[in-house]
């Protein structure tokens, strides 16, 4: 979902609130090259990493690698719009780094375990899931419905 003015975007909170409550710290206004629906505050940073990716170089890792295409880009940020829709408190922001070829990786940490998702320049994702003294669980990582990838990210903040 995006609303863009004049190449400079705003959350989708921006447009709705009064602008008395405007000046509140999760309706300030965000500058990205898309509008993004804040529904947590940790996703902002993120969604602006991912974004800035696009403005990577050819060959940024000196190995000839184009930067994350724009599909790997938008489907890296639906990831982490489902992430914070789960509804958990407190969820971990994830790290975001391009991948050699043109893809993405989000990476979350919650205590000793690690939750890693690729994303492809094709638009699909991958996922590892990693805790000490265990075999790692890896698969094909489910973009939509949102609701088929909440086991994995209700396994990230699980307490045993």
């Amino acid at each position: 979902m995006a609303l863009v003015q004049d190449n400079a975007a705003t959350t989708l909170l921006d447009q709705y609130e009064p602008p008395e409550r405007r000046n509140n710290d999760l309706m300030r206004e965000i500058q990205l090259d898309i509008a993004i629906a804040v529904v947590s505050r940790w996703v902002v940073e993120p969604i602006q990493t991912a974004v800035q990716l696009q403005q990577l170089p050819h060959n940024w890792d000196r190995d000839g690698s184009p930067p994350p295409s724009e599909t790997a880009v938008n489907t890296a940020i639906q990831i982490i719009d489902n992430a914070a829709r789960v509804g958990f408190d407190d969820f971990p922001a994830p790290h975001v780094f391009p991948v050699p070829g043109g893809g993405v990786q989000l990476e979350w940490r919650q205590g000793e375990r690690r939750l890693e998702i690729e994303v492809l320049p094709t638009g699909e994702a991958e996922y590892l899931k990693l805790q000490p003294g265990l075999p790692g669980e890896e698969g094909e990582f489910p973009t939509w419905p949102p609701t088929q990838s909440k086991h994995i990210f209700e396994w990230l903040v699980a307490f045993e």
